[in-house]
């Protein structure tokens, strides 16, 4: 097939529906590039066929160009994911390189695809998430087309790949990442969705970096973007951002504040699990504040919506929660249950931070008990992870001082110590909407 007519045999094929897989989307290519002549061909041959169909009162003509254009179109949409799984059937080396230099794979819809399969990954599977947001911008590095266009898909792709690391705990990268995002992002007339997406993105960063109050600073300036522009949602979703970083920064009631506030923002037919992350950082601030009565009510009003949100992280953190306030109620007997699975399953999901906070709540319920012979096995369990966690010294020592503790006030005590320690560290405490 030369680059200005299709073979005769093959548009007949194609006009009658009877063409192979690769003659439809080579066909496709060609007449989306406008060419008048293959056009005109095509039109003639649905003429010639109009008369033949006209006793079985079939389409006219005219129906039927539009038909085999809208085939067109439908095969050109899913060539993404065809490029996808092309891409996906080589060795991960390999497919960067053919992300790289391939020119088939210089394609925008290509990079779209890999930026939502990236966002989609972000908290189930953190690895996946990564690769994609790589590929996306290997992708997104090589495109032509309006200037505009590929400014704002390379933006988009550094911050997806900013996002991917973050979420591995690779914050310098992930600072590198985004700052190469917001340069492009700035640089021409971008889209200011797309500078309150890199917004966000630096707040979430600043919040794992326990830089709480940089964090505010960016949750309110992408939420200024979204009301500027009318969007209640998303305004909502930068006010969760930001009360959260409020709550963690030691001002619970500021932050429960902004929450309630951004409860009423959002659109839960929308994003039912946003509205979710506001109501269980509503309630854990609650507790951390001792009002652990009006967290118990509000988590058990909520019920409905944790189990209408099918999400397992969600579902673990509610476990955590629930522990959380049982012990806190003076029921550390049930508590325990509860407690030793969140710990067990933030292991095996490899969410260590996660995991050295559970087990710190463990702690001081097998002290209130008065169970130490399993509050020193504990701590055994607890410093490796303090030590994958590179936690300071003090927490360490604080650790080993636990496992003498033989008084239920002291260890309470000590484990308070050991969790504002393990907080200090540069580590992600919660997954959150971003």
């Amino acid at each position: 097939m030369d680059a200005h007519s299709i073979p005769r045999d093959v548009l007949e094929r194609f006009a009658a529906n009877t063409a192979t897989r690769e003659e439809k989307t080579a066909v496709a290519r060609h007449l989306f590039t406008g060419c008048p002549e293959c056009t005109r061909r095509l039109e003639l041959k649905l003429q010639r066929r109009a008369p033949e169909n006209e006793d079985r009162q079939e389409e006219p003509y005219e129906k039927a160009l539009d038909r085999c254009f809208g085939r067109v179109t439908s095969l050109l949409a899913a060539e993404p994911r065809e490029l996808l799984e092309e891409l996906e059937s080589h060795p991960l080396r390999r497919q960067e390189t053919m992300a790289r230099n391939h020119p088939r794979f210089r394609e925008a819809s290509l990079c779209d695809l890999l930026i939502e399969r990236s966002r989609a990954a972000r908290h189930r599977d953190p690895k996946s998430a990564f690769r994609s947001a790589r590929l996306a911008l290997l992708v997104a590095s090589q495109l032509d087309g309006v200037p505009g266009e590929v400014l704002e898909r390379r933006a988009r792709a550094w911050a997806t790949l900013g996002n991917a690391y973050r979420l591995q705990g690779d914050f310098l990268a992930a600072e590198k990442a985004l700052q190469e995002a917001h340069k492009l992002a700035v640089a021409g007339d971008c889209d200011e969705r797309l500078r309150a997406y890199v917004l966000s993105l630096w707040g979430s960063l600043r919040f794992d970096q326990r830089r709480f109050e940089e964090s505010v600073r960016f949750c309110r300036d992408c939420g200024a973007i979204h009301r500027r522009l009318g969007d209640a949602h998303e305004a909502g979703r930068a006010l969760i951002q930001e009360g959260t970083a409020l709550g963690e920064s030691g001002r619970p009631g500021p932050g429960v504040r902004l929450l309630i506030e951004a409860a009423r923002m959002i659109d839960i037919e929308r994003e039912p699990t946003l509205a979710l992350i506001a109501g269980h950082n509503i309630v854990r601030f609650y507790t951390d504040a001792g009002r652990t009565r009006d967290a118990m009510q509000l988590y058990l009003e909520m019920r409905d919506l944790y189990r209408q949100v099918n999400d397992p992280l969600i579902q673990l953190k509610a476990i955590w929660l629930e522990g959380q306030m049982l012990a806190a109620e003076a029921h550390p007997e049930p508590a325990l249950t509860l407690l030793l699975r969140a710990r067990s399953e933030f292991l095996r999901l490899g969410m260590t931070y996660e995991a050295a906070l559970a087990s710190l709540d463990l702690a001081a319920a097998f002290a209130k008990l008065g169970r130490f012979s399993a509050l020193r096995d504990l701590v055994g369990r607890i410093l490796p992870i303090f030590k994958a966690l590179g936690v300071h010294r003090e927490a360490i020592a604080s650790a080993l001082l636990l496992r003498q503790s033989t008084d239920a006030s002291a260890a309470l005590q000590i484990i308070r110590s050991m969790a504002a320690q393990v907080k200090k560290t540069t580590w992600v405490l919660q997954r959150r909407a971003d």
